[in-house]
């Protein structure tokens, strides 16, 4: 064989191999479904979604061709939040994509880049150079630079998010502020916003054994600045669709002091509104002090007077163990976790608790972690595998073996269909006991393949819901049964809903988003549980008007009320508009929803 034809050959062997490596493939669409070339897409992977902590992320970045379409060699057991931009736009997020899965980013009409005024940087100039950056949103949680420059901050297009958070890091990669921007004085006019962190609080603390009194040193303390949601994805236990922001603010010395300076909302005058501290050290439980409603506390439990100097008191304890065991009764492999603690402060006949997340280890079938504060309650478990568990409250007493063994559970086969009939990958369906029609608790959740196929475990004859916003379908699954059982999503009806100026004038690029609806009562109304219906209200569905003013809303699967609520893009924070629609709507109905335009 010459040398050119044993090129050739040797050519065809790599790119043979390159196409049957694990990929995903897709293509990257503006408002008017053309492909945008030259978008950058991106992959994102970590072994458990919402967790920052254990840094072992898969970040695949690729660029599409010049129609818009792209390939991305990923790692094949593996699932991945997808997402796009480019100059001026972004797409909408894509979660739980997998190799083989074709995925479409179309734009996501909120993704316009925005002015932000900074105020209040100068006293934390000390602890840079700092940095900005913002949440992304969708079930991986991931965060975007934002360029500061002259005091003015420019947030990339980034997928919709109300009340997307902006995090002030120090040069040690700790969170110095975490807020909202809030409408500027121009947000009417131009969309800018504002944002500002506080003015700073010196704390000194010390930090002792509870039974010696002797100081500890190399203490790391924690403050709590503030929760929020990274995703409202069913797919995450409703705790960990939070992102609980607790930075370092110092390391006790050898006398078990630290002198700290923070930023602080409220009263600090000579102590704080509300300020919640934890103290960890190697060998020891946490400790949980600091001011709820100006009230000291320790150990979630209010102090009499000021209670003087605050003074953290670790009791020393050892590591805690708790056996795991899986569905299948085989013991958890080794890896790491997450726990998703609450934390709480007891007093004057009520209570309150915020989330605490920690990272553990997996060992010997066990989750081995560092005690948390007294009286913490244990609301989630997950794990570096690709499988999601979730511990109940009541079971979170922090003692007791994890068995997720369920008496009398059998694991049942759904396939579900798109009603073209094509697989319904990634559609998620909710799991309900069948005779549960009251039930108002949150039904458990999990997310098609690519083929359109999902595993449940059922104790009982249980109610599926498949939904996806556009399509739904409904079956119940007796856990006795041999076969797979199918269902048949059925296309939602649309309403047609006109939106118009003050002049009555239609108005094209105006977004129109669901904002959840109120189920009738009686009728069609009882197809769902209170808990399924509650869990649909909240998928958000937005389109952006036509030339004529036109959006096609999909109508509630159950007759009920569909709130919907206009906006402006660039002045995202403001109301223009809002009204209702009486599902099931006629199809030669149109509404017609009348734009409010902001005023400067």
């Amino acid at each position: 064989m010459d040398v050119v034809r044993l090129a050739v050959v040797l050519a065809l062997v790599a790119t043979t191999r390159a196409q049957d490596a694990p990929s995903v493939t897709g293509r990257v669409v503006d408002a008017a479904r053309k492909g945008v070339a030259g978008a950058t897409v991106e992959l994102l992977h970590r072994p458990i979604p919402n967790c920052l902590e254990l840094g072992s992320e898969q970040r695949i970045v690729v660029a599409a061709n010049g129609s818009g379409v792209f390939r991305a060699r990923v790692t094949a057991d593996r699932r991945y939040t997808v997402r796009a931009w480019w100059e001026g736009g972004a797409s909408r997020v894509e979660d739980g994509v997998e190799a083989g899965a074709f995925v479409t980013l179309a734009r996501d009409p909120f993704a316009v880049s925005q002015r932000v005024a900074l105020a209040g940087l100068e006293p934390w100039a000390e602890r840079g150079p700092l940095a900005l950056q913002a949440l992304v949103g969708g079930e991986t949680i991931d965060f975007a630079a934002v360029p500061m420059a002259d005091g003015v901050a420019t947030i990339p297009p980034l997928p919709g998010f109300e009340h997307r958070p902006l995090e002030l890091l120090g040069a040690d990669g700790e969170v110095i502020w975490s807020a909202a921007p809030e409408a500027s004085e121009g947000h009417a006019v131009d969309g800018s916003l504002a944002w500002s962190v506080p003015p700073p609080f010196e704390l000194d603390l010390v930090v002792r054994d509870a039974a010696t009194k002797a100081p500890i040193a190399g203490a790391v303390v924690r403050r709590h600045i503030r929760n929020h949601w990274i995703t409202r994805s069913p797919l995450l236990a409703f705790g960990e669709r939070f992102r609980a922001v607790w930075p370092a603010i110092g390391r006790s010395d050898a006398a078990g002091r630290l002198h700290a300076r923070i930023p602080l909302l409220g009263r600090g005058d000579p102590t704080p509104d509300t300020l919640w501290l934890l103290a960890l050290a190697d060998g020891h439980r946490a400790s949980h002090c600091g001011w709820n409603d100006g009230k000291p506390f320790r150990e979630s439990h209010l102090l009499a007077g000021d209670g003087g100097p605050l003074e953290f008191r670790l009791t020393a304890d050892a590591v805690q163990r708790r056996r795991i065991v899986l569905p299948e009764g085989n013991p958890a492999a080794p890896g790491r976790a997450l726990l998703g603690w609450r934390v709480w402060v007891r007093g004057d006949g009520s209570g309150s608790g915020t989330p605490f997340f920690s990272t553990a280890s997996i060992a010997d079938g066990a989750v081995v972690f560092a005690p948390p504060p007294e009286f913490s309650v244990l609301e989630s478990l997950a794990l570096e595998s690709p499988a999601r568990l979730r511990i109940e409250p009541a079971d979170g007493d922090g003692t007791s073996d994890i068995d997720l063994r369920a008496g009398g559970s059998a694991s049942r086969s759904i396939e579900v269909v798109r009603p073209d009939g094509r697989p319904a990958e990634r559609v998620v369906v909710l799991v309900t006991n069948a005779d549960a029609k009251s039930a108002r608790g949150e039904p458990a959740a999990a997310r098609c393949d690519r083929l359109g196929r999902v595993t449940v475990s059922l104790a009982c004859a249980s109610r599926v819901v498949a939904y996806d916003g556009s399509a739904w379908g409904i079956a119940v699954v007796d856990p006795a049964a041999s076969t797979t059982t199918r269902i048949a999503m059925q296309e939602l009806p649309c309403a047609r809903v006109r939106v118009v100026d003050q002049d009555g004038q239609p108005l094209a690029g105006v977004v129109v988003r669901t904002s959840g609806f109120r189920v009738a009562l009686g009728g069609e109304g009882a197809a769902l549980t209170p808990g399924e219906a509650a869990q649909i209200g909240r998928w958000s569905v937005v389109v952006e008007t036509d030339a004529e003013g036109i959006a096609s809303i999909p109508q509630a699967p159950i007759d009920g009320t569909l709130r919907l609520e206009l906006r402006d893009p660039r002045r995202a924070l403001l109301d223009c508009g809002s009204g209702e629609l009486e599902c099931p709507v006629a199809p030669s109905r149109e509404t017609v929803l009348r734009f409010t335009a902001p005023r400067g």
